[in-house]
């Protein structure tokens, strides 16, 4: 009950500077974003600047249009600031900046710590004028006045008033030693000058907190994914297995954390499209800033040859940045506790070898999954040094792995099938023996997967190998020699162009696909709305999404187009709400 008041208190007094910020949270164009940024110190965690905001409401207004949504009437940013007592002179084209001065250690601390923290920039016209208009006590360099019933301190800086609740969180403003901009890399400010709404944090200074957080994370999976659990016990599950992996994936992000020393977003948007862009920015020296640096130029064919589908993920990656961190991951995985239960550590290494040997042969690879009336299934093709050694590899590796695979699919055991020829090809087959699986697991297989749950793989050149998981082996013919390709429609000629072409990794995630997906698995109760959502004759545009690297950093950009948004919509109002 006391973290609960606490916790209210501690909003409260953050809302009196993040209710004004909140209006320039939106989607918007680049502005005098640079003038802010020379008037935030170097000593700050986090920052966030905007761009011009009258351009905010064309902009919105126009994506809005787009995607047949109505937007509230004009002038929507002047009746927000009319009950600001600096709205005569308040300059919406010079942007607005939030800046959190210095993160806190933990949550546990005093709820009035963090919220003084919290630095509030606004363009104004006549920084005497606004701040009269406060009708606040001037001392010295500052002002003491209310805002919103909250007192507040206001600086004038050049034509910025730089409000906080306090004058020690001022303090950094007042005797301004460098600007934030001085520690931002080459990418960073790149991004910072094309974004509309752009944030950087200092990732090295979040670690205490942060770790905080993960730590606690742990601890609570730990407690929820306990042996003896009922709700797993019940179906079957092994849920002390589930928390070991969860867990897993948390250290993860504590390494993820510890390796990065700042991380940036910028948001734009247009008529046209809304996107967001990532940036980690790793620690010199550190294990991924070394992985991320010195690679090959991306390959340009990572999606070529993939088959139409009316997919709901397309993924296409280039190992050359990542091979050596999955090699990482994948050992890690192995050595978790229970994991590998009765596989000796002979086995185990053997397995781990093998497995860093098929990440050495694959150069590249891509897959489409999607869903038919049957279930899921995937399909697509690795690039790789040798075709036969790759087939011979994996056949090792999933022979080794048995013991290991049969404990983490709670029982699911993968199981060699005899070869088959399908169009001149020699298909190497696997298939999952569900006898002694769980009742959880033969579920997931019956209701997602339907009845066919093979593996099957197929050199179909000397470096290509192509792959199909739960489908049948003739969908080989499809990937081998595809009737029509995926890059061949104007739908993916767009999204790609959208994305940047030296991409490592790109991710096409189809909307209607992932529905049908959703249908397929959500319980069969009579007179749901997602029942009656239905794909289009002309599907939209997919979600594009791609990974870049660069100078010991990694990218993330990710793109969605007004017109998969308007489709989305108009299916959606369909659906919810049919005409009688």
């Amino acid at each position: 009950m006391k973290r609960c008041l606490e916790g209210r208190r501690l909003a409260r007094r953050a809302g009196l500077l993040v209710a004004i910020a909140a209006m320039s949270i939106a989607w918007i164009r680049p502005g005098r974003a640079e003038d802010l940024a020379a008037k935030i110190p170097a000593s700050s965690d986090v920052v966030l600047i905007t761009g011009d905001l009258l351009k905010l409401e064309a902009d919105v207004r126009a994506f809005a249009q787009a995607i047949d949504t109505p937007f509230p009437p004009k002038p929507t940013l002047q009746n927000l600031a009319a009950s600001l007592p600096f709205s005569q002179t308040w300059d919406p084209s010079a942007g607005i900046a939030l800046v959190v001065n210095e993160f806190p250690e933990s949550i546990d601390g005093p709820p009035t710590r963090f919220p003084r923290q919290l630095v509030l920039l606004v363009g104004v016209t006549d920084a005497e004028k606004a701040i009269a208009s406060f009708g606040g006590n001037k001392e010295g360099n500052f002002t003491k006045a209310s805002l919103m019933g909250k007192p507040v301190t206001i600086l004038p800086h050049g034509k910025t008033l730089v409000i906080a609740e306090n004058s020690e969180a001022l303090a950094p403003f007042e005797k301004l030693d460098k600007p934030i901009a001085d520690r931002w890399t080459n990418e960073e400010k790149q991004l910072e000058a094309k974004s509309g709404l752009f944030v950087w944090v200092d990732v090295k200074a979040s670690r205490p907190l942060v770790d905080s957080l993960l730590g606690q994370a742990k601890e609570g999976i730990k407690g929820q994914f306990r042996p003896g659990n009922p709700a797993f016990e019940a179906a079957g599950g092994n849920a002390e297995m589930l928390g070991t992996i969860l867990r897993w994936y948390v250290s993860g992000a504590q390494s993820l954390v510890g390796q990065t020393d700042s991380l940036s977003v910028g948001l734009s948007v247009s008529a046209e499209r809304v996107a967001k862009n990532v940036a980690f920015n790793f620690s010199e020296g550190s294990y991924l800033a070394k992985e991320f640096a010195d690679i090959p130029a991306a390959r340009k064919d990572l999606l070529a040859g993939l088959p139409v589908t009316n997919f709901y993920i397309v993924q296409a990656i280039d190992m050359a940045p990542l091979r050596g961190l999955s090699e990482k991951m994948a050992k890690s995985l192995f050595e978790l506790p229970g994991i590998a239960d009765g596989v000796s550590e002979e086995e185990k290494a053997a397995s781990i070898k093998q497995t860093e040997a098929i990440f050495e042969q694959i150069e590249s690879f891509n897959l489409t999954s999607s869903f038919d009336g049957a279930g899921l299934s995937m399909m697509g093709s690795y690039s790789v040094k040798d075709s036969s050694e790759l087939i011979g590899q994996m056949k090792s590796v999933l022979k080794a792995m048995e013991p290991m695979l049969g404990s983490m699919m709670m029982g699911a055991k993968l199981v060699n099938l005899p070869d088959e020829e399908v169009d001149g090809m020699t298909v190497t087959r696997f298939g999952y023996d569900l006898k002694d699986a769980s009742p959880m697991m033969k579920q997931t297989f019956d209701k997602i997967y339907g009845p066919s749950v093979e593996m099957d793989f197929a050199p179909v050149s000397p470096t290509k190998v192509a792959f199909v998981f739960a489908g049948k082996p003739d969908m080989l013919k499809e990937v081998k020699s595809p009737t029509s390709e995926l890059l061949g429609e104007e739908r993916i000629k767009r999204i790609v162009a959208d994305l940047p072409e030296n991409s490592y990794a790109t991710f096409l995630v189809g909307p209607f696909g992932y529905i049908q997906l959703i249908k397929r698995s959500m319980p069969d109760v009579p007179n749901t709305p997602l029942k009656n959502f239905t794909a289009p004759k002309e599907l939209p545009s997919p979600i594009g999404m791609a990974m870049t690297a660069e100078n010991g950093g990694m990218q993330f950009h990710g793109v969605v187009r007004a017109d998969t948004v308007r489709i989305i919509v108009e299916s959606a109002r369909s659906a919810f709400m049919p005409k009688p």
